[in-house]
């Protein structure tokens, strides 16, 4: 999940990155907060790397990524090709 705000103190867009699983401990679904990452711009193009590094970063294997959350439904759309093509998978989620 990427929740995407203006960070007043360093006027930098903030994005900070969740990840919701399903935790056989428990038996339910949690989500945990990963990190922030501060970016010029809150377009697409600006957003992918972020993603990507995140998902490499807690190791998840893309092909297990079922669901991307997000606000602003122009940008979603284009994160999600831009996305798909990335994983190699551009024919899901048009």
């Amino acid at each position: 999940m990427l929740d995407e705000s203006h960070n007043e103190s360093l006027q930098k867009k903030q994005v900070d990155d969740h990840v919701r699983l399903w935790d056989n401990g428990s038996n339910c679904v949690v989500s945990h907060y990963l990190t922030s990452e501060f970016i010029g711009h809150g377009k697409a193009e600006d957003l992918l790397p972020v993603l990507i590094k995140c998902v490499d970063d807690i190791g998840l294997n893309k092909s297990n990524l079922l669901q991307l959350s997000m606000d602003g439904p122009t940008v979603n759309w284009k994160l999600v090709r831009l996305l798909n093509s990335n994983f190699g998978d551009s024919d899901k989620h048009r």
